[in-house]
């Protein structure tokens, strides 16, 4: 008579078991579809900013295009894409358009943060004997800028443009962090 009473015992501790185990790992599938769907939505939220990015980056392109159009020759314009590596300008970006044949530039920057009378942006062409400054700017409240520049050099010697933050007025060779870089 203890044999059925020991069973049905063992059988309520197992159905416990079981209970607590099924429990568990039903917490673990909703973390895991938590997470799932987090991560869906961050994936959706990165591809929404890549596509704004590349449309602001095409409009600017399109409008520099537009106002330069008889100024500039543009078979033989190089487009470059400006980047920031720093987390805190992830919104930063430019253009800046080469053109060998007249040894002309042109870089229209957006999102930069505004800074400091003490302080200035300035433009660097690589070239494979150094940076050459180009310019320096201050950019609008909104973070945009533009500087058209000329620069006598050797075809096809441009090999990057980098934009620091340097002292009011600019320096002599690169001191500042750069902001703002592309290479061709």
């Amino acid at each position: 008579q203890m044999l059925p009473w020991a069973l049905v015992v063992m059988l309520l501790g197992l159905s416990g078991w079981l209970a607590s185990q099924h429990m568990h790992h039903r917490r673990a599938l909703t973390a895991l579809q938590s997470e799932a769907d987090f991560a869906k939505l961050a994936a959706r939220t990165a591809t929404a900013q890549l596509h704004e990015r590349t449309l602001i980056a095409e409009g600017m392109i399109n409008q520099l295009r537009t106002e330069l159009r008889p100024n500039i020759d543009w078979p033989h314009v190089q487009p470059l894409l400006l980047k920031s590596s720093l987390s805190n300008l992830s919104g930063a970006q430019g253009i800046a358009l080469w053109d060998q044949t007249a040894q002309r530039g042109l870089v229209a920057i957006a999102g930069l943060p505004v800074v400091s009378d003490a302080q200035d942006y300035q433009v660097w062409l690589q070239l494979p004997s150094g940076p050459v400054s180009v310019g320096v700017f201050k950019p609008s409240s909104t973070g945009n800028a533009r500087l058209v520049f000329s620069q006598p050099v050797a075809p096809n010697t441009v090999q990057s443009v980098a934009i620091t933050l340097e002292a009011h007025g600019g320096a002599a060779t690169p001191t500042g962090p750069v902001v703002l870089q592309g290479h061709w």
